[in-house]
């Protein structure tokens, strides 16, 4: 089994409610320090994200330093990516990445990837679709290892295409419902992929957050934020889920894109954490059924054996317990006949049989 309590379960799914998420854990316990760093979500309306909630809180308690300590910082920020969209017909899976830290608080991490950048990197900027360019790939080990002092935490989110929309029943949005009027210039799509990137984000902002803690949000340059009129409903957007999802306050929401990046590149580099994790999980995700990762089936080893040295080495490197930047995988499946959906959540240490596995196939191709 690659996790060690490898299972799953199936929800029903309706308007806005993705699934009934619980965490895969496996069947030991840790030494409890801290279990508030995780503060449930108690809005109504949020169905399955609940199950992720108390997932996450059921992971904290078990677990000592599993997830981020957010408590004296005045400011959340956040760097998100994107893979597997529509046109990518490979993509089983779209992913949706977080990476969210006091930005201000990220010495080691900003020290420690200026050296990257100064050794490896120069002009060029560290991306998933560039890794057959020879210095990229050569820095990607570094990188990441700088990656690992960001004192915060990278979620990745993976949605079956199969799930047409996560806001209504039986298929694509209808754009001339009264609510969505206002953005009825929008594709069906392309709406939909912005309402679960904002409402995903959000969600994990409520948890994580603390009161008077504003929000600074940069985006990846996508369809979703392609100028700055879809940027500014993008953000016009934000704040009204912000606002109707987060239980406290909220001095300031702040939303930008690489374009908005300075001379030093931190945004750019920023933006590059989130870009390698999704685009790994969904190569991995296009080989290879969520419900067999979950289960540990054959098919997964078989997926790793066609996966790409940088896929490998980056999802090595999510499954990676006891470092600053915690991690954290969701899985929306397939939908089911009876409008039900399979679902999984986990995190390291609960990914430490996942990577022995992905590690043993790296070594493989070394000793080859």
């Amino acid at each position: 089994m690659l996790c060690p309590c490898g299972s799953g379960r199936q929800s029903d799914a309706c308007i806005v409610h993705l699934a009934q998420t619980v965490l895969v854990l496996p069947r030991y316990f840790g030494e409890s320090i801290r279990n508030d760093r995780w503060r449930e979500v108690e809005k109504d309306g949020l169905g399955p994200l609940r199950g992720i909630s108390d997932g996450i809180k059921e992971h904290e308690l078990r677990f000592a330093g599993a997830l981020p300590d957010f408590d004296a910082v005045p400011e959340l920020f956040i760097a998100s990516d994107y893979s597997g969209s529509a046109t990518d017909k490979s993509a089983k899976y779209e992913l949706f990445s977080f990476l969210i830290f006091p930005f201000h608080s990220a010495g080691t991490w900003e020290a420690e990837r200026l050296e990257v950048r100064k050794r490896f990197l120069e002009g060029r900027s560290m991306s998933f679709k560039n890794l057959n360019d020879g210095r990229r790939r050569r820095a990607l080990p570094h990188f990441l290892s700088a990656a690992n002092k960001i004192p915060g935490i990278l979620i990745a989110v993976a949605v079956s295409k199969s799930n047409r929309s996560l806001f209504q029943r039986g298929g694509k949005l209808d754009m001339e419902a009264p609510d969505l009027q206002p953005y009825r210039h929008w594709k069906p799509a392309t709406f939909e992929k912005l309402l679960r990137v904002v409402h995903f984000l959000t969600f994990f902002l409520a948890g994580f957050s603390r009161e008077d803690q504003s929000f600074v949000w940069f985006s990846d340059e996508d369809d979703i934020a392609p100028n700055a009129t879809g940027l500014s409903e993008l953000g016009k957007v934000w704040r009204n889920v912000v606002a109707n999802v987060v239980p406290h306050r909220v001095p300031n929401v702040t939303i930008g894109t690489k374009k908005h990046d300075v001379p030093s590149r931190s945004i750019t580099d920023v933006l590059a954490v989130p870009d390698l994790a999704c685009a790994a999980w969904c190569q991995l995700l296009a080989r290879v059924p969520a419900w067999d990762f979950i289960n540990g089936a054959p098919t997964v080893q078989q997926a790793f054996r066609t996966a790409t040295p940088g896929a490998l080495e980056i999802l090595s490197w999510f499954a990676s317990p006891s470092h600053e930047l915690k991690r954290l995988l969701c899985i929306i499946d397939d939908p089911q006949p009876d409008n039900k959906v399979n679902y999984m959540c986990s995190m390291p240490p609960a990914l430490n049989a996942f990577k022995g596995a992905v590690d043993a196939e790296i070594a493989s191709r070394a000793v080859a």
